[in-house]
């Protein structure tokens, strides 16, 4: 599973598949053992609230977003790559009980307008500082995050100090992934794009593609601190499919387990919790985990 911190692939176009997303893992699994993790969520995102989603112009098009619930701090949720606001259906509407909650799509993808290319980590966070001023949101707030959104968070709180009081990261995506695992690893991921570029929409290509910039642009900035704030970094177990070969892939998880855990040194409060038997998506595997990271996170902040 290249990242989903690249490719966490829905490919709605599909057919055969069902709703839910512990099936879709199932046949991903089942079928698809190759090159990247391709991942794809359809679905809703639970209850609506009387406070419904709506787009914000961010340069000429729109993003989508949703809210709920109320109660500070607010808990923004960021999306893994070629992903969908629906992957933290299982999680918002708990949280979305005590705190405001806001979710959206990254252009291109799910409700939100095709962007501005190339999709490089700064247009993203640009994009993401623009739908946070539209929303009022003028105080900290929580940022959970997923894979490649990781990334995107940490380079945003690189970029704006200050505006973030904590953060929980789900099976974080590293931007140096492919250079600890080195060229081979590197090779064989950009090979594994061209082979599922067909059956990406152009939103997801655009994301997909944008994500190697991504990676070389936040590599380069130096992220060793994300300030002394809450961060939990949640972390699977299972093996994931990032190349086909065995070696290069056995290789590249090391390289990935290795950089998780040193993103827990990027803030004094710091701290690893690992999700047993999950996969990568901790979200909707084991959702009541992440519910109960973000409570804990919560819970500090206020006391």
């Amino acid at each position: 599973m290249l990242l989903d911190h690249v490719f966490q692939v829905r490919f709605s176009s599909w057919k055969g598949l069902g709703e839910r997303p512990c099936r879709i893992i199932s046949l991903v699994n089942k079928y698809l053992p190759v090159t990247l993790l391709l991942i794809f969520v359809l679905g809703g995102c639970g209850q609506k609230t009387n406070d419904p989603g709506g787009y914000v112009d961010v340069g000429g098009y729109r993003l989508y977003y949703e809210t709920y619930g109320s109660g500070s701090p607010t808990v923004i949720f960021e999306n893994g790559s070629a992903a969908e606001l629906t992957d933290w259906e299982y999680v918002a509407p708990e949280i979305a009980k005590t705190n405001k909650v806001i979710l959206y799509d990254r252009a291109g993808l799910g409700k939100s307008d095709f962007g501005t290319c190339p999709r490089d980590a700064y247009q993203r966070v640009a994009e993401f500082k623009t739908l946070l001023t539209a929303l009022n949101v003028n105080q900290p707030f929580v940022l959970v995050s997923h894979s490649l959104g990781c990334i995107l968070s940490r380079y945003y709180q690189n970029l704006y100090p200050g505006n973030v009081l904590g953060m929980i990261q789900v099976d974080p995506g590293h931007e140096s992934l492919l250079t600890r695992a080195g060229p081979a690893f590197a090779a064989a991921t950009h090979t594994g794009v061209i082979a599922i570029s067909k059956n990406l929409t152009p939103g997801q290509l655009a994301e997909v593609l944008g994500a190697f910039d991504a990676w070389t642009e936040v590599e380069a900035a130096g992220l060793e601190s994300v300030g002394n704030i809450p961060l939990t970094v949640i972390v699977s177990t299972q093996t994931q499919s990032f190349v086909a070969d065995e070696a290069l892939n056995e290789f590249g998880n090391i390289a990935y387990r290795e950089l998780q855990k040193e993103l827990v040194g990027q803030s004094p409060q710091g701290k690893l919790v690992t999700a047993e038997g999950s996969g990568h998506m901790v979200q909707l595997e084991q959702p009541q985990l992440v519910i109960d990271e973000i409570k804990a996170v919560l819970v500090k902040l206020v006391h």
